[in-house]
């Protein structure tokens, strides 16, 4: 069976690449069994030409069968499909003008499609690279909260407890970020780190370059295993990619570790988007993280887990298993929280608590720019619509030779697409470019950030699947249109003609891309609209004139004694320099979507229904340096701030914000009572003014500022506000750190107005993304109305020329071309009012509280609309009026 389906396989492919040579042995074979017939004929006793002739006639003759032959080994369809591709490239060559707008039509809408579906590959679809069977790695997070908070992260005891007692995943790895200080010879390094569970690389089935990777045990053994492994990139770049380096030791945070390995290339951590210079063993925590006790901890939060599906096992039954592993544990631990749960998902890359936003995100710009591709793809089927009735002639004369509807059809659908085909070609180009450009704009972000959105072998795919589509739906209608034709009406004009079905088809295409663009227009103006809000919402404290710069000296192996010395240091000597008007230390830096939040025990607030049964609530919070208000501007407006006298051995105190007031002291002075945390019990000696702490559409919410000196983390940011010019300051800063400490890596500074813009960063992308796309869209929209009413003008002018001749004077002739145009307008604009309505809703997530029937947007994007499209009509409406009626009733 197998041996007839290879054989036949191989000699269609032949009777497609050698048709010549098939086509011979066709006829040879054909005039074989012609000579053996008439060999019979002839046999009977007919003279050799009739017995010729008899004989052809019984094979039926000889074209018909050699088509037959030839048609029962399927390669007269390809055969077609070869002859009208070149039939189409040879139309289109003739008409340069239209082939080079229409695909430079397509080409603009694909590119803003391919743009977005290279982002979502690369975001969201490429798997990650440089491990083995990707698809059977899964995240495991931790869910729930007494609050509705969904933290992904895990305790040490509960990744123990599922790495141990799972059996529907072969393993269970654990990993966390950390900033380390590297350090071979005079200048440390900052590198971007992860803290690995021993069984790391071999759950994701990864092999070393160089050396090896963590031995079983290597994080169970606390402490006893100082090794590193090195990204192949950090090697080459830190190292030069000296391979002699395997086995000897370096600084890391000041302490000896032995390099034990490279990773290969292709392998970038589980989360690749972020870099990732190395990997330490997890039982190394407690020399890098001193003071943590993160892995005793069993209420940490701060290990991400990954697992491999054992075989035949499933996403499903693995999640089910996990949730009988946890059940287990909250029975026997009541640090566990009893609302905690536990999720597994194929593994992608991207945050748990972030992918959902980044796939609403896409997909929201992916809309956006299928719009723009229906508003190119109905521009070009309305130009097709146009050339078709320019061939009206051509098609008769083909008509009347025979040719069938339905082959005329296939001829003029590959021309569609072919044209189409070729704008999918333009847009990869432009795909390539822009997110080349996308792929160089500088991210503040915290962590070093390293996206790759070049577009690959499946974007292409995408990209040309979806160009035969829309080159066979929109050339449909044209096709149709093209081919119903009188062979002897179109004969006897030789002429275009006229058509109200055609002009009433483009009217409808015309008015499809108002429609559309008109959606657009309003999602950009939204956006806008939410950029604006955002950028006017009060944050609560002022940005201007103040400089900030991340800081860990525990990652140059800094004691806590070192630490707070050198933090000293620091503030005198920058407020030694001119200018500076005072200097503090926070963390989490405000609107960085960072959040720090801890449970506490509130005098005298009892538990509601559906908060934690210990009466304990979570807080987010922040650990600030003294003069940290001063920096900022945030008013104190009861009690005071932390001072000198808040030291680590003071009692502890806390300052609170007003919203904290109000929800747990209602009429009550604050000052004096007390919160109970991790580090015992506080005392509150002030109330701050609300602000904003992690994003800018955060409600208000309780918040509470804990001194550093007492609760101490040398993981901070520095803040320096100045009198002067703030550029300044980065170099006052590094200049300060140097002349403390020579060797530690140079802080990179920026303006704290620019490190808390990322809290408006998507509506940023937003914006010129569907502001870039609205405007190309009608653009797109205008070149086709003008288009349009351009042909009914030249349609008309038998028409025109007769009104003027009776009578009609220029006014009256602009008039008539006005009001047909704005018509369309009308009722473009009616169909996309009512679309923006309807689906502008799903945009609110990322609108800042803007409404998505914002009055603004909805009167002024259509009024803008409504004169653009008066100024793409007035010009045929000119002309029009222009006429010349005894010219035209002569010419016609």
């Amino acid at each position: 069976m197998l041996s007839r389906v290879w054989s036949d396989l191989r000699y269609r492919l032949r009777a497609l690449m050698r048709s010549r040579t098939v086509t011979r042995e066709i006829d040879a074979e054909l005039q074989f069994h012609l000579e053996q017939e008439a060999s019979k004929h002839r046999q009977a006793g007919l003279d050799p030409i009739e017995a010729q002739r008899k004989a052809a006639l019984g094979l039926g003759g000889l074209g018909h069968v050699r088509e037959e032959v030839r048609d029962a080994h399927g390669t007269v369809l390809v055969t077609r499909l070869i002859q009208d591709a070149r039939f189409a490239l040879r139309m289109l060559g003739k008409s340069p003008t239209f082939t080079v707008v229409a695909v430079l039509a397509i080409a603009l809408g694909s590119g803003a499609v391919t743009t977005i579906v290279s982002a979502a590959n690369a975001l969201l679809l490429r798997p990650i690279p440089g491990i083995e069977a990707p698809d059977r790695v899964v995240d495991l997070n931790r869910t729930a909260g007494p609050q509705g908070r969904e933290p992904r992260t895990s305790s040490y005891p509960l990744y123990v407890a599922l790495r141990d007692q799972s059996r529907l995943l072969s393993g269970i790895a654990a990993w966390s970020a950390a900033q380390l200080t590297i350090t071979a010879g005079a200048q440390g390094t900052t590198a971007f780190a992860n803290l690995a569970s021993d069984n790391y690389f071999a759950v994701l089935g990864v092999r070393p370059l160089l050396g090896r990777f963590f031995a079983t045990g290597d994080d169970r053994a606390r402490g006893a295993h100082a090794e590193i492994v090195l990204s192949e990139g950090f090697w080459r770049q830190r190292f030069g990619g000296d391979s002699a380096l395997i086995g000897k030791a370096v600084s890391v945070n000041g302490s000896p570790y032995v390099v034990i390995g490279v990773a290969p290339a292709a392998f970038r951590g589980v989360a690749p988007l972020v870099r990732t210079d190395a990997w330490v063993p997890l039982g190394m925590t407690d020399q890098l993280r001193p003071a943590t006790a993160l892995l005793s901890n069993p209420r940490g939060s701060w290990l991400m887990l990954v697992g491999r599906l054992a075989p035949h096992a499933t996403i499903a039954a693995a999640s089910a298993e996990a949730a009988t592993i946890l059940a287990r544990l909250k029975a026997t631990s009541s640090d566990v929280d009893p609302d905690a749960g536990m999720a597994i998902s194929a593994a992608t890359g991207v945050p748990g608590d972030a992918h959902g936003t980044l796939v609403s995100f896409i997909a929201l710009l992916l809309v956006v720019a299928t719009l723009v591709l229906l508003i190119a793809s109905v521009n070009v089927a309305g130009m097709l619509l146009a050339r078709a009735t320019a061939r009206r002639h051509e098609m008769a004369i083909r008509v009347a030779l025979g040719a069938g509807r339905q082959r005329i059809i296939a001829q003029l659908l590959t021309e569609s697409v072919v044209l189409f085909l070729g704008g999918a070609a333009g847009g990869y180009l432009i795909a390539i470019w822009s997110t080349r450009i996308a792929s160089r704009v500088p991210l503040r972000l915290e962590v070093p950030v390293t996206v790759d959105l070049s577009p690959d072998y499946r974007v292409l795919a995408i990209a040309l699947g979806v160009a035969l589509i829309t080159g066979v739906a929109f050339g449909l209608a044209p096709a149709f249109e093209a081919t119903r034709v009188d062979p002897s009406a179109g004969l006897r004009t030789g002429t275009a003609g006229a058509g109200t079905r055609r002009s009433s088809l483009r009217q409808v295409l015309v008015t499809a891309q108002l429609a559309v663009s008109l959606v657009l227009l309003m999602s950009g103006g939204l956006f806008l609209r939410a950029l604006y809000r955002g950028l006017q919402v009060p944050t609560g404290f002022t940005t201007t004139g103040v400089s900030t710069a991340a800081l860990d000296v525990s990652s140059a192996g800094y004691s806590d004694d070192r630490a707070r010395e050198f933090y000293d240091q620091l503030k005198t000597r920058l407020l030694a320099t001119g200018n500076v008007a005072a200097v503090s230390f926070i963390q989490p830096l405000p609107l960085s979507n960072s959040v720090y939040s801890e449970d506490f025990a509130v005098e005298g607030y009892q538990a509601r229904t559906g908060e934690h049964p210990d009466g304990k609530v979570d807080l987010d919070l922040a650990t600030i340096g003294a003069d940290y208000f001063k920096v900022t501007g945030i008013p104190i407006v009861e009690g005071r701030e932390f001072g000198v006298d808040d030291k680590a051995t003071s009692p502890k105190v806390a300052v609170i914000n007003q919203t904290f007031a109000q929800t747990y002291w209602p009429g009550v002075d604050p000052i004096g009572r007390t919160v109970t945390g991790d580090e015992g019990m506080m005392t509150v000696v002030g109330v701050a003014r609300d602000a904003k702490y992690a994003s800018l559409n955060e409600a208000p919410l309780p918040f509470i500022y804990l001194p550093l000196t007492q609760h101490w983390g040398s993981a901070t940011h520095l803040l320096v506000r100045t009198s002067g010019q703030v550029a300044a300051l980065g170099t006052a800063i590094r200049d300060a750190v140097h002349g403390i400490d020579p060797i530690f890596p140079q802080p990179v500074s920026t303006t704290l107005d620019a490190a808390t813009s990322v809290a408006l960063l998507p509506q940023r992308i937003a914006a010129i993304v569907t502001g870039a796309m609205g405007a190309l869209g009608f653009l797109l929209a205008l070149i086709g109305l003008y288009g349009t009413l351009a042909y009914r003008v030249s349609q008309r002018a038998r028409e025109i020329g007769l009104r003027m001749a009776l009578g009609a004077d220029r006014v009256a002739v602009m008039r008539m071309v006005l009001r047909e145009g704005m018509r369309l307008v009308a009722i473009g604009g009616a169909i996309g009012m009512a679309l923006a309505v309807a689906t502008t809703r799903v945009m609110s997530r990322f609108l800042f509280g803007v409404s998505p029937l914002d009055p603004l947007v909805f009167a002024a994007i259509p009024a803008a609309l409504v004169c653009a499209a008066f100024l793409a009509i007035i010009v045929p409406a000119r002309k029009a009026a222009a006429t010349n009626p005894l010219d035209t009733l002569r010419n016609n």
